[in-house]
């Protein structure tokens, strides 16, 4: 009995875990979005915005209304989106461990507020708009990988270091292994 409650009393500490590693997830896709999304043209963000909000049905729900919240809701989520690439490029890989700036419902292990993304632009403004420094990205990045690596599986750090591989923010360069 005592090694169930054992394995009962952690699970939630587990389940909490799960959670934050899959916000950081979303966190490497939502940007790997946003940086796709900023290369339509106007058009084609009309049409694939239309395209994917159209196509959501909920059986019994009136599909006109629902549409329109998902409208609504999508758009949301393409600005926090937005927001997070620009902080991610501002502050670098630890924007990746902040499972707050999309907000997502139902999840209640942070939560932003709900003026978020109304705030942001200040903020931005007051950082004066500058990508994060070469020196600044790398310290960052290793201490990133340290807290994935601590509370992650190898899969999910590879994961997240292909991302960080692939999408640097402007300016900075890879470095010689000898100086990571």
């Amino acid at each position: 009995m005592i090694t169930a409650e054992h394995e009962l009393f952690l699970s939630t500490w587990n389940d909490n875990i799960i959670r934050f590693v899959n916000l950081v997830i979303r966190n490497v896709e939502s940007i790997r979005f946003a940086k796709q999304w900023r290369m339509l043209t106007e058009d084609s963000r009309g049409q694939l915005f239309s395209q994917i909000t159209s196509s959501v049905v909920i059986p019994g729900q009136n599909t006109g209304d629902w549409q329109k919240r998902s409208r609504e809701r999508y758009g949301e989520l393409i600005k926090c989106r937005n927001v997070l690439l620009d902080l991610y490029s501002t502050l670098g890989p630890t924007v990746l461990l902040d499972t707050s700036v999309l907000g997502i419902a139902g999840d209640t292990l942070l939560f932003p507020s709900k003026f978020y993304t109304s705030v942001y632009p200040l903020i931005s403004e007051e950082l004066g708009g500058k990508n994060i420094g070469k020196d600044q990205y790398w310290e960052r990045r290793q201490f990133t990988v340290l807290v994935l690596e601590a509370l992650t599986s190898l899969t999910v750090v590879k994961f997240v270091i292909n991302f960080l591989e692939e999408t640097k923010p402007n300016g900075v360069v890879d470095m010689d292994d000898s100086n990571r």
